[in-house]
């Protein structure tokens, strides 16, 4: 599967030091084979939440495509306080 990053992902990625940076880029990288602690997002079919340590990533994917699109990276706290994904 292909990833593609919104542009908040991408700006809050640039905005980490390099060792966390580098760690979630790996982390996202299994996302392509669909692997991590993966849940769907209640009430949205297509919408999904990946666990990395302490930050949440809200991706969609619609079955079927190759496509998975990365749409937030926030910190566990803020990622269920009304973001994007909602």
């Amino acid at each position: 599967m292909e990833l593609r990053y919104e542009k908040q992902p991408e700006k809050y990625l640039r905005s980490l030091d390099t060792t966390t940076r580098n760690k979630l880029k790996e982390a996202l990288e299994k996302l392509k084979r669909f692997e991590g602690d993966i849940d769907r997002i209640k009430g949205k079919p297509d919408r999904f939440r990946l666990k990395i340590f302490h930050y949440r990533v809200i991706f969609e994917w619609i079955k079927g495509t190759i496509v998975i699109t990365v749409i937030e990276i926030v910190p566990r706290g803020q990622a269920y306080k009304g973001g994007r994904h909602k």
